[in-house]
């Protein structure tokens, strides 16, 4: 977000609550969170309870006010409280309040203007819309390219654009060969890379609609590729390397580097630590590859379960060496995200609703294995994707819950404003045409993308088991 005009502004806020509600308690400002910006994660001006501190919180997004300009908050009978806006010029404050509380907010903009707005105290539900449209088969992972949303459609064998306005198939798809299995792409310009389970590795040109496959001639053939990252004419892929599944066999984990020039090919290799590398991350001139070690599904209840350690390497690109580790445990590490500093990693589990942190700045592990955030108990699930928002808000899902949830990136903190909750995809139950017993309605979040549509900021979710788009606006 842009920053606000050099002008001085002054506002002034008047609170009016309605539906009975009066009390004496003064606004209590902030609090002295240790989130600097956290306003700035919202795109409008909004209003939350959060039913653990009994307190509202009323945010304003960036461009609000004039950074460290003064809020006058004025309520009836009451003693005016003067704070003072974020430095990219957002607010938040937070008081003793009720649920169904409407708040009158005027103010005046950099330009001389008088503004006014009554926001009501609102649930994050309000903003979610479920199952907008539908994916392809077995949709498993996305990307925002420039506006168009391509979905990798694993049981369709195809990497598909969909318009972020209206969510329809947009333009050409790109073809993975027949039974591939198609797992992840990444893009870069006109050109990128995805990867099969079954077929290796594949380059493509969105210009030219060129498909060719990934030469491996004088190195180890693909096996079973996951992850994949693009940084101009060169690539890496990580192979997981499966022996055999029930029970779980994994041979040694490798990073091939890809470099394009006139053909596509492999002309460079490492070796992970840890076995079965899952997730690789171009990022900060260096690559992050997420090792999750063996995993299995255990009796009597076939949970997945972490059999050996895993952990997150960090390469330099240039020399394929391992430059620095970090040992998550048994805590199997999939997915990873950065804060939009890139001093924060964050790496989600894959045998329980866990995150881990590291703090790359002083090389330190936050939340570990033995302290990670814990955003669910529930026995059996997952969390099978990370998103950043550019404003620093961390989204990612418990699958098996079929819930999205919050974090602040910079902080670590859980659940921070605007979303004191996590948002259940499927809050309704869903009865049987047979037996009349209901139970909830299962979605399936599998992947996320920030993204704009119809001229609103928001986090657009894909879910694989209903195979279809859901949105969350900021």
């Amino acid at each position: 977000m842009q920053k606000n005009y050099p002008l001085f502004v002054l506002l002034s806020l008047i609170l009016t609550f309605f539906i009975g509600c009066s009390r004496t308690t003064p606004l209590i400002p902030d609090e002295n969170s240790p989130a600097v910006m956290q306003a700035n994660f919202t795109g409008k001006l909004v209003a939350r309870y959060n039913d653990h501190s009994k307190k509202v919180a009323i945010g304003a997004p960036s461009n609000f006010s004039k950074p460290h300009s003064g809020i006058v908050v004025s309520i009836p009978g009451e003693v005016p409280i003067t704070t003072h806006s974020l430095s990219d010029g957002s607010f938040i404050l937070r008081f003793p309040g009720e649920s169904d509380m409407s708040i009158r907010v005027d103010w005046t903009d950099s330009n001389g203007e008088s503004q006014s707005e009554t926001v009501a105290v609102s649930d994050p539900y309000d903003d979610l819309d479920v199952n907008l449209k539908p994916a392809g088969i077995y949709p498993n992972r996305m990307e925002n390219v420039g506006g168009t949303i391509w979905v990798v459609n694993s049981g369709d064998n195809e990497i598909r654009p969909y318009d972020a306005n209206n969510l329809l198939p947009t333009g050409n798809r790109i073809n993975a060969p027949a039974l591939s299995n198609p797992w992840e792409a990444a893009f870069d310009g006109s050109k990128g890379i995805f990867t099969t389970l079954f077929n290796g590795a594949y380059y493509f040109n969105l210009l030219t609609g060129d498909v060719m496959p990934i030469v491996t001639t004088g190195f180890r053939e693909f096996a079973s590729p996951n992850g994949c990252a693009i940084d101009n004419d060169r690539a890496w892929v990580v192979n997981p390397n499966p022996i055999s599944y029930f029970p779980s066999e994994f041979g040694q984990g490798w990073v091939s580097l890809i470099a394009f020039g006139s053909f596509p090919r492999v002309n460079g290799e490492i070796d992970t630590v840890w076995l079965n590398p899952q997730f690789v991350v171009y990022r900060n001139g260096f690559l992050y590859v997420s090792c999750t070690g063996t995993v299995d599904f255990v009796p009597p209840d076939y949970y997945a379960e972490a059999l050996t350690e895993g952990g997150i390497h960090v390469i330099d690109p240039g020399t394929l060496q391992i430059v620095d580790s970090y040992n998550l445990g048994l805590g199997a590490p999939g997915p990873m995200g950065f804060s939009p500093d890139g001093r924060y990693l964050y790496a989600a589990s894959s045998v329980a609703g866990r995150i881990f942190r590291i703090d790359l700045a002083e090389k330190k592990i936050l939340n570990g294995y033995d302290n990670p955030i814990v955003i669910d108990d529930k026995l059996g699930t997952y969390v099978p994707f990370i998103t950043v928002t550019p404003q620093g808000l961390l989204v990612c899902a418990s699958f098996n819950s079929d819930t999205i949830h919050f974090l602040d990136s910079r902080t670590g903190e859980l659940n921070p404003f605007p979303f004191f909750k996590p948002i259940d995809l499927s809050p309704e139950l869903t009865p049987s045409p047979f037996t009349g017993a209901t139970w909830p309605h299962f979605y399936g979040p599998q992947d996320a993308v920030y993204a704009e549509r119809k001229g609103k900021k928001g986090i657009l979710i894909l879910t694989t088991v209903e195979s279809g788009f859901s949105w969350i606006e900021l």
